[in-house]
């Protein structure tokens, strides 16, 4: 990544660390750094473009191993390296609905990898077949983020990810495999 565009990330990251999502601008981000709005404006057509950026940046630096090994470890290793970020973006409902969906389009990309490693059967073909319920098992996972934020991440990294392995991943793999298999015999015909 670029100097500046780094820079800019990280002083969006700080600016609403500082105030809130919704008092950080344009403005303020460039004249922290001394740059001018056109400059941010190249690299970013709105603050929740570079918002994006900075959660791409955040699970670029985790190993893949680490995310192939265990998506929502990453997701909750992530948010506790920026935890005051993180927090402010969980404190309004507009700023909580697009780190959501941030989050839940990243879970749903590394869940389709897991799957792709450990469910029998899993094909690029079956991926749309697959992807209601990947959706919705990140979003059992997102919500769990979202209580865990809210309540101030008191609870453990692991407490979190045992809540979310005795509530779903049994489910999960049931689930992808019954799909996958009324997948093959649909297309079978």
């Amino acid at each position: 990544m670029k100097k500046r565009k780094f820079t800019l990330v990280n002083t969006l990251a700080n600016e609403i660390e500082k105030a809130s999502y919704q008092k950080v601008s344009v403005t303020t981000i460039c004249d922290e750094v001394g740059c001018s709005r056109q400059n941010f404006y190249y690299y970013f057509d709105s603050i929740d473009e570079a918002i994006k950026e900075l959660v791409d940046v955040d699970i670029n630096d985790i190993s893949d191993f680490q995310i192939k090994a265990n998506a929502l470890r990453a997701i909750l290793t992530i948010i506790q390296k920026r935890k005051v970020f993180y927090s402010k973006m969980f404190d309004s409902a507009e700023s909580e609905d697009l780190i959501c969906k941030l989050f839940l389009e990243k879970l749903v990309d590394l869940y389709d990898n897991l799957a792709s490693y450990f469910v029998r059967g899993y094909s690029n073909k079956c991926k749309a077949f697959t992807r209601p319920i990947l959706i919705q098992f990140a979003m059992a996972d997102i919500a769990l983020i979202s209580d865990w934020v809210k309540s101030g991440m008191k609870e453990p990294v692991d407490a979190v990810e045992r809540k979310a392995i005795t509530s779903s991943r049994d489910f999960f793999v049931r689930t992808m495999e019954e799909y996958i298999d009324r997948y093959n015999a649909e297309h079978k015909k």
